[in-house]
């Protein structure tokens, strides 16, 4: 094959020239084109390696980011969680991408010996080891949502170790890669790349299954495109696969994901099918394809964001509004960064947002997240050792490295992101009234995503507090999986208040504190019970039932001094302090509310 014939293949497959380039000019939101291309982008060449994550132009500063204080650190994280890094490890502590890691340690040093031991990790897999996580391997195949990351843990390590290998190695793992198949141990049948690129298992039409195979395919997909190691035949395939990444890809972030980032499964699994490959995905398509996903339109970004408008800080660790916590496998209120689903929330996290909001998340982090760490995970983070969000996986510290905002200064949250975020395909809404401490108040209301599950559709989390209130239902259209939410009315402010109702329930929150208290959250409808559930403490919430207009109000005040305003009827409104309270036949009205956010979502 001709370099000619490779490069026009490798344009095909990598390059965004096709892409409007007005796109930028275009306000951002819900139907802007998408992806957008990357401004001054240059397409790899054929053979062109590393390009996943950093290009080979890119090396020069990030072996600079190498030597600062934090980049020692990081690399100093990376040889700890590989046990030193001077040897290959056995059974229950390999992993499946410490091959990744250990061409990370040969990029940033430039010494062979990392790549020779990568080399050793790809054998190992190829001869069928396991990860320390045996649900992980590719000869055979646990499952098809575990061969998607599988997959890209020795797409990754391809792609690192490229120019250290000989030419003969480098094909022999390009073949391996685009031709492996293998019949899963579990269930799904035969998986092979094709299939995780055109078919992926179990769309479901929700599952947290779908998105870890469409970043695994993605992820390899952009490893071996237009490289001379495949043939022409087989780089033509790899055009057919991206397009069917991209269309799963669309899927996954409009279909299972909402544009405020909850998932149809709820939080925790939507934890799982974001962390192991997609959100690295969204980084390699900037890096390597050029394309973005995360400007034009809010839904990729806020899978990540919505750990940032979500979190608290409690003495325990932080914890973030989840309504499925407790259901096994997927995770609770914690926000837990140790493990392979349920982690990388910082280090990938700021790699799939927009640069001027990292200032935001790095403030949650050190704020909220980093202060418990050596408390949460004393086997995981030896004393005096910072983790930089890199547990149990040793190639995670590439991610951070590569995305970390160094010498950033940490900027409080309301400087970047609307205190009111809104996901109206799944029916989530996050009012939050600031980011300060474990006394921020939020409140979270779910009315649609799946349901089938038993869910605190209502949650009340401030103060130190995490209840419930009231008894929310679903107010959806379609199958009990698909559930897109029928929002009837929604009204944000400034400053974190705002209003919702569907499904013949109104929710009112207001932070304006004029009605004497530090919250006000207001029901209207059948699931305006007044009841509370979980840690409610009597000083500092109180609950009011009163009826006005021919409706019955249920109304939480939430005070830190434990004085509580009186809720007084006159005709068909409320007094409540300096407060009112009505409801105009479709909505909750408060006669002092903040106006419209001036930060859009």
């Amino acid at each position: 094959m001709t370099t000619t014939t490779m490069r026009q293949l490798a344009l095909l497959v990598l390059s965004t020239a096709a892409l409007n380039a007005s796109v930028h000019a275009q306000q951002r939101g819900p139907d802007a084109p998408w992806p957008a291309p990357v401004p001054g982008f240059v397409p790899p060449q054929p053979g062109e390696h590393p390009r996943l994550f950093f290009r080979k132009a890119d090396l020069p500063k990030l072996k600079q980011r190498a030597q600062t204080p934090e980049g020692k650190a990081i690399i100093e994280r990376c040889k700890w969680l590989l046990d030193g890094a001077t040897a290959v490890r056995g059974p229950g502590k390999f992993t499946l991408w410490d091959g990744a890691a250990f061409g990370f340690l040969y990029q940033m040093t430039g010494e062979k010996r990392y790549a020779d031991l990568a080399r050793t990790c790809m054998d190992r897999i190829w001869e069928g080891a396991i990860d320390r996580d045996n649900r992980y391997s590719l000869v055979p195949p646990n499952e098809p949502m575990r061969a998607g990351p599988s997959l890209s843990a020795v797409a990754m390590a391809y792609d690192l170790c490229y120019d250290a290998w000989d030419p003969a190695y480098r094909k022999e793992q390009a073949q391996k890669m685009f031709t492996w198949k293998g019949k899963c141990k579990k269930r799904g049948g035969e998986v092979s790349l094709e299939r995780l690129s055109l078919n992926p298992d179990n769309p479901n039409p929700v599952s947290n299954h779908f998105a870890l195979q469409v970043g695994g395919a993605g992820l390899t997909v952009l490893a071996l495109a237009g490289d001379p190691e495949l043939s022409a035949e087989q780089q033509q395939k790899l055009i057919e696969y991206q397009k069917g990444v991209d269309r799963h890809a669309r899927k996954v972030m409009t279909e299972d994901f909402g544009e405020g980032g909850y998932f149809g499964e709820h939080a925790g699994p939507g934890v799982i099918a974001m962390t192991w490959t997609f959100t690295p995905w969204l980084l390699a398509e900037k890096v390597c394809a050029g394309r973005d996903w995360v400007t034009p339109r809010p839904n990729g970004e806020w899978m990540s964001l919505r750990f940032v408008m979500q979190t608290i800080p409690t003495a325990k660790g932080p914890m973030y509004t989840n309504p499925t916590a407790g259901r096994g496998g997927y995770g609770g209120d914690f926000l837990e960064q140790a493990g392979g689903h349920h982690s990388t929330y910082f280090c990938q996290g700021f790699g799939a947002i927009q640069p001027h909001r990292k200032a935001a998340m790095l403030w949650v982090y050190q704020n909220f997240v980093e202060p418990t760490e050596h408390q949460l995970y004393p086997n995981d983070l030896p004393a005096g050792q910072k983790s930089y969000d890199v547990f149990s996986y040793p190639h995670r510290a590439m991610f951070a490295l590569v995305n970390w905002p160094f010498g950033v200064t940490p900027e409080n949250p309301e400087k970047t992101l609307p205190k009111v975020a809104e996901d109206r395909r799944m029916g989530q809404y996050i009012f939050r009234n600031r980011w300060k401490d474990k006394d921020d108040i939020i409140v979270a209301v779910l009315f649609g995503s799946r349901t089938t599950d038993r869910l605190r559709r209502m949650m009340v989390w401030g103060l130190g507090q995490q209840m419930t209130f009231g008894t929310i239902t679903p107010a959806v259209e379609g199958s009990a999986k698909i559930n897109k939410a029928r929002i009837d009315f929604f009204q944000p402010a400034e400053d974190g208040s705002g209003v919702v109702s569907a499904g013949g329930n109104c929710v009112a929150v207001d932070y304006s504190g004029a009605a004497g208290c530090d919250a006000v959250i207001v029901m209207v409808g059948p699931g305006a019970t007044g009841q509370l559930g979980g840690s409610a403490d009597k000083i500092r919430s109180q609950v009011q039932n009163v009826e006005a207009g021919g409706r019955k109000f249920s109304i939480l005040t939430l005070t830190s001094t434990g004085q509580h305003p009186k809720a007084v009827v006159a005709g068909d409104k409320i007094a409540l302090g300096g407060q009112t309270i009505s409801h105009d036949g479709t909505k909750v009205v408060f006669g002092k509310m903040a106006g419209p956010p001036k930060i859009q979502q």
